[in-house]
């Protein structure tokens, strides 16, 4: 994913009007063929995500920033690209770090990265950041992603 020069702040609905009637396992209707459902309204999503190239060391010092500053906030850090040892080595350990999946930027517009994304209420708030936002990464920042790029070319 490219990065962008201009932020953007987008707000999702993610609502969805079923198809069929959505049953429990027991065969108790939770929802009627039809009904207009907002999953955020169900289901908590309490962690905020980051999405990110992993061997952009900009990127790696964006979001260490951004746990580092909301220390008891839980993390999910999505890469696009770079390696997730590496990537898990360098942020904070109440990060989890995880492949980003395909279905992510099929389902929701993120156009550039890094993007920022969390619950606001009943909607998605996604927070496309600009390369004129991210950090200079100190020098252990930018060897640990310069190393990630390289490890990637073998």
């Amino acid at each position: 994913r490219p990065t962008t020069d201009t932020p953007r702040t987008l707000f999702i609905d993610p609502s969805v009007t079923l198809a069929a009637a959505l049953k429990s396992h027991d065969g108790r209707l939770l929802a009627a063929a039809g009904q207009k459902v907002n999953p955020l309204t169900i289901l908590p999503l309490r962690r905020t995500y980051l999405v990110m190239n992993g061997a952009d060391p900009r990127q790696v010092a964006w979001a260490k920033r951004e746990i580092e500053a909301h220390p008891r906030s839980p993390f999910m850090v999505l890469l696009t690209d770079g390696l997730l040892d590496e990537t898990r080595r360098t942020l904070p350990a109440i990060a989890k770090v995880l492949p980003a999946p395909a279905l992510l930027f099929t389902r929701l517009p993120i156009e550039s990265v890094p993007a920022r994304l969390h619950r606001d209420g009943t909607r998605l708030q996604i927070d496309l950041i600009a390369e004129a936002a991210l950090p200079t990464p100190s020098p252990d920042e930018a060897g640990q992603a310069a190393g990630a790029v390289q490890n990637n070319a073998h």
